[in-house]
C-alpha cells in the first residue's frame, strides 16, 4: 500500500477493503467491471480508480447508473453481467437461510470471479466481538449496531459454506486477513478516538505507522484470523501464489496508546461525574429555592383570598344582619297580629250573639272546618248570602256573618307577612288559577313540585283569593293557569307589572286559539256555558298583557310565541306521590282475557274514541278473549251491543284512585281525531299506563313521537291498518306485550317524573326573574 497520511476511518473496514482490492488486483485488469454487493458507502473505488463500479445494495435511496436498490439473494442482473462480484463484510448480514442463495446469484451474475469477505465463526472471534459490543457500550450507552446484529444472527460458518460450495463443485479458495487481537486492539483505539479530545491526531499517527510498518508482514491463519475471504472462480482455475500481505502483532504503541485513551476518559469521567454530582445539588437547592418562592406566593394568595373572604363575609354579616332586622321587625310584628287576631277570635267566641249565631250556622257549616279548608272564599259566601232574601234576616246571622268577615280579614292581613318570613332568600313563586280540574293537578300541584325540588318557595292560590295584590310583594314570578280575561285578572296582572314583577301565561290547550277550537269536535259536548267561552277564546286578551308564556307541547308554544310571546315547554309528568301509589297499586285482571283499555275522563272525547272504534269491532268479533275496558265518559256506537258482556264500563275516578281502573288493563289505547286541537295534546295517556307497565298504542302525533320509539316502548298508528296490525301484535304475542311494557316503564321512570325535567323548568324561571331585574 503507498505511504499516505491516513485520516479519521474506521480501520477495520480499511483492513478488509484493502484485502479484497489487493486480491482483484492480482486476478483482473485495471478497468474491470466490479459489482460491490452492500458497499452502500462506495469505498472500493477509493482502492481502484480505474475500476468501473457499480454498488447493490437495500439502502440504495433511488436507482442510478451506479448504484440499484435490491438485495443479495435476487439480484436485478442479466448472467455474467460484471467481470467481478465482491463482497466486503456484508455476508454475516444476510439472514442466515439466504446466505447460500446469495452466493449462488453473485455467481450467476459474474463472468470471471466472486470474492466475498467475512467475520467468520469462531470461539474467539464471537468472544472478541462480544468483548468490543460491552466496551463500546461503556462510551455510547448502547450495543453497537452491526456487532449487535453479528451476535444475534451468528456469524457465518466457514466449515458450511466451504462444504456447500464442494458440494456444488464450485471452485473456490480460502484466505485469511486481519488477526483477531490485532482488530480488537484497533477497534478499541478507534472508539477511544471517537469519545476522546484531542485523541485524532495520536490515533492518526499510529495508523499511518501500522499501514507502513505492521500490517504488510502479518502472518494470519484459520486459527487466529478475524475475517476470511473467499475467492471463487467460475472458470474452475484460481493462481496458486493468491494470498494477501500479512504481520505478526499489534503496535505496543497501538496498545499504550489505548490504555493512556482509555485512563484519560476515566479521568475525565470521574471530574465529570464529581462536577455533575456537585451541579445536581446546585441545581438542587436552586430548584428548592424556586419551589420555596413558589409555595410562598401561593400561601400569599391563599392569604389575600382569606383576606377578601373575611371582608366578604363582614359584608354579607351586615347584609344577614340588616335583613334579620327586617324579617324581625315583620316576625315582631305579624306576632302582634296573631295575637290580636287570636284575642279577638275569643272574644268573639265568648260573645252571647256568637253562641245564638253558632247555634243557627254551625251544623251546615263547621267554623273550623271553614277557618282551615276554606278561609279564602268566605269573603265571596258573605256576599252570596248578602243577596239571599230574608235569609240575613234569622237571628244572630247578620252578626254571626259579620264576624267571619272581620276573622277572614285579620287573617288577609297576617297572610303576607307569614308567607314572607317563610320565603327567605329564596325565588317565589305564585300559582293562580280558578280551575279545579284535571289541568290543575298537572299544571300547578306538579309543577309547584318540580319547583319546590329546586329550592323555590312556590305557593298555589285561586284567583278569587281577596287582597291578592298584598302578595304581589313577596313573590317574585305570578303563573296564572288557563286565566280568563275577567277584569279583575287583566287588573291584577297590569298591577303585577307595574310593581316590576313577571306574569307567565300558563296554558296547557289551545283555548286561548278561537280558530283552533272550531275544529275541535269535541267542544260541542261541553255546557252551553262553556261553549260561549270557548267560542270567544279564554285567555285571548290576557296572553298580550303576559311577559312569558309556559304550556306541555311544542305545538302550543308555536301558536304562542306567534302572538309574541316568549315560551317554555314544560311537558307534563308524573308527581312521587303517583308513582308511589302506581307502586302499591295491585292488578285482578284474568289472564283468560286480553283487556284494552281507554281512559276518556271528560265528555269530550267521543270523537278521538270514533277513530278506532272500527277496528275494536273488527279485532273483538275475530278473538273472542278481547274485552274492552272504558274508564270515564264515553258514548258508545250501538255496533258495540253485541259485545256487551265484554264490555267494562268504570266510573270517572279521583286521580288517587285512577291507576286502579288502568292497571286492570293488557293494552293501552289513545286515539285522537285528526285536528290542530288534538295534535296539541300532551303525551299523558302513554305515561300514566307506562308507569303500570302497560303498552300504548297511540295516534301518531308529535307529542307521542316524543315519548314512544315505535316498536320499542309503545306503537304509534296514523291509518285504520296502523291500528289493527299493532295491536294484533300485542294481543297474539303476550311476550312482547309485556317486553313493551317493561320498556315504556323505564322510560317513563327516567324522563317523566317530576324531578327529570326540574332544572330546565327552573332555569327558565331563574332566567325570566334575571332578565326581568336587568
Amino acid at each position: 500500500m503507498d505511504n499516505k497520511q491516513v485520516t479519521i476511518f474506521p480501520l477495520d473496514k480499511e483492513i478488509r477493503y484493502s484485502a479484497v482490492c489487493e486480491i482483484i488486483t492480482q486476478l483482473c485488469r485495471k478497468d474491470i467491471s466490479i459489482l460491490d454487493v452492500g458497499g452502500e458507502e462506495g469505498a472500493l473505488d477509493k482502492f481502484l480508480p480505474d475500476a468501473h463500479f457499480h454498488i447493490l445494495d437495500p439502502l440504495v435511496k433511488e436507482d442510478t447508473e451506479t448504484q440499484t436498490k435490491g438485495k443479495a439473494k435476487n439480484m436485478p442482473f442479466t448472467n455474467d453481467q460484471f467481470g467481478v462480484v465482491c463482497s466486503a463484510d456484508t455476508l454475516e448480514h444476510i439472514p442466515v437461510e439466504d446466505r447460500e442463495q446469495s452466493i449462488l446469484e453473485m455467481l450467476r451474475v459474474t463472468k470471471d470471479y466472486v470474492i466475498i469477505a467475512f467475520p467468520f465463526r469462531s470461539a474467539e472471534n464471537e468472544l472478541a466481538e462480544k468483548l468490543i459490543n460491552n466496551y463500546y457500550k461503556k462510551f455510547a450507552g448502547t450495543d453497537h449496531p452491526w456487532l449487535k446484529e453479528h451476535i444475534d444472527n451468528g456469524l457465518p460458518s466457514l466449515n458450511q459454506l466451504s462444504k456447500f460450495l464442494d458440494q456444488n463443485k464450485i471452485h473456490h479458495k480460502v484466505l485469511y486477513n486481519q488477526n483477531t487481537q490485532n482488530w480488537q486492539t484497533l477497534m478499541q483505539t478507534y472508539i477511544n478516538a471517537i469519545y476522546t479530545p484531542n485523541f485524532s491526531k495520536s490515533y492518526s499517527d499510529i495508523l499511518t505507522k501500522y499501514y507502513q510498518d505492521i500490517y504488510p508482514k502479518e502472518d494470519n491463519t484459520a486459527e487466529n484470523s478475524y475475517r476470511a475471504v473467499l475467492v471463487i472462480s467460475k472458470g474452475g482455475k484460481l493462481p496458486k501464489d493468491l494470498g494477501v500481505q500479512e504481520s505478526k502483532s499489534a503496535p505496543v504503541e497501538l496498545e499504550l496508546l489505548s490504555l493512556i485513551a482509555e485512563t484519560e476518559r476515566e479521568i475525565r469521567n470521574s471530574l465529570r461525574t464529581t462536577a455533575d454530582k456537585y451541579a445536581g445539588k446546585f441545581h438542587q437547592a436552586g430548584k428548592e429555592h424556586h419551589q420555596t418562592h413558589l409555595k410562598l406566593q401561593e400561601t400569599q394568595k391563599e392569604l389575600n383570598i382569606i383576606t377578601k373572604k373575611y371582608h366578604k363575609l363582614g359584608e354579607e354579616n351586615h347584609e344577614t344582619t340588616t335583613k334579620l332586622k327586617f324579617i324581625r321587625k315583620h316576625y315582631i310584628e305579624a306576632t302582634k297580629q296573631r295575637n290580636d287576631f287570636e284575642r279577638q277570635l275569643q272574644a268573639i267566641f265568648r260573645s252571647p250573639k256568637w253562641k245564638i249565631a253558632n247555634l243557627i250556622t254551625l251544623p251546615f257549616m263547621p267554623f273550623k272546618y271553614v277557618y282551615k279548608k276554606f278561609a279564602p272564599y268566605i269573603n265571596e259566601l258573605f256576599h252570596s248570602l248578602k243577596d239571599i232574601d230574608g235569609y240575613r234576616k234569622l237571628m244572630g246571622l247578620k252578626f254571626g256573618i259579620s264576624k267571619f268577615q272581620q276573622l277572614i280579614s285579620l287573617y288577609l292581613n297576617y297572610l303576607p307577612f307569614k308567607y314572607l318570613t317563610e320565603k327567605g332568600d329564596n325565588l317565589g313563586v305564585l300559582f293562580l288559577s280558578d280551575e279545579q280540574r284535571g289541568c290543575y293537578r298537572f299544571r300547578v300541584l306538579h309543577q309547584k313540585e318540580q319547583l319546590e325540588k329546586q329550592k323555590f318557595f312556590v305557593k298555589d292560590i285561586s284567583v278569587n283569593f281577596p287582597r291578592l295584590n298584598s302578595l304581589i310583594k313577596v313573590f317574585d314570578v305570578f303563573i296564572f293557569v288557563r286565566p280568563h280575561d275577567t277584569a279583575k285578572n287583566l287588573a291584577l296582572a297590569k298591577e303585577i307589572k307595574k310593581q316590576g314583577k313577571t306574569v307567565v301565561f300558563e296554558n296547557d290547550d289551545l283555548i286561548f286559539d278561537p280558530e283552533s277550537i272550531k275544529k275541535h269536535n269535541g267542544s260541542s259536548n261541553l255546557s252551553p256555558k262553556f261553549m260561549e267561552l270557548y267560542a270567544k277564546g279564554i285567555g285571548t286578551q290576557f296572553i298580550k298583557l303576559a311577559d312569558y308564556g309556559l304550556t306541555t307541547t311544542k305545538m302550543i308554544k308555536d301558536k304562542m310565541e306567534e302572538q309574541g310571546l316568549i315560551t317554555h315547554v314544560n311537558r307534563n309528568c308524573l308527581s312521587d306521590e303517583l308513582i308511589q301509589i302506581s307502586k302499591e297499586t295491585k292488578s285482578i285482571k284474568s289472564n283468560d282475557y286480553i283487556n284494552i283499555g281507554y281512559v276518556s275522563g271528560t265528555k269530550t272525547h267521543d270523537n278521538d274514541f270514533a277513530v278506532v272504534s272500527p277496528v275494536l269491532i273488527k279485532l273483538m268479533t275475530k278473538y273472542p278473549n278481547v274485552r274492552l275496558l272504558i274508564m270515564g265518559h264515553l258514548h258508545l256506537e250501538k255496533e258495540f251491543k253485541k259485545f256487551h258482556d265484554r264490555i267494562i264500563k268504570l266510573p270517572f275516578v279521583n286521580w288517587r284512585k285512577v291507576t286502579t281502573n288502568i292497571i286492570q288493563s293488557d293494552i293501552n289505547i289513545a286515539p285522537l281525531e285528526n285536528t290542530i286541537f288534538n295534535k296539541a295534546k300532551s303525551e299523558l295517556k302513554y305515561f300514566e299506563a307506562g308507569i303500570l307497565k302497560i303498552p300504548t298504542v297511540a295516534s301518531n302525533t308529535r307529542p307521542f313521537q316524543f315519548a314512544i320509539k315505535d316498536g320499542l316502548n309503545g306503537f304509534l298508528a296514523s291509518s285504520q291498518k296502523d291500528w289493527e296490525e299493532k295491536l294484533i301484535k300485542l294481543i297474539e304475542d303476550k311476550k312482547l306485550c309485556k317486553d313493551m311494557g317493561e320498556k315504556a316503564y323505564r322510560d317513563v321512570k327516567k324522563r317523566y317524573a317530576t324531578k327529570s325535567s326540574s332544572k330546565e323548568l327552573a332555569e327558565f324561571i331563574r332566567e325570566i326573574t334575571k332578565t326581568k331585574q336587568t
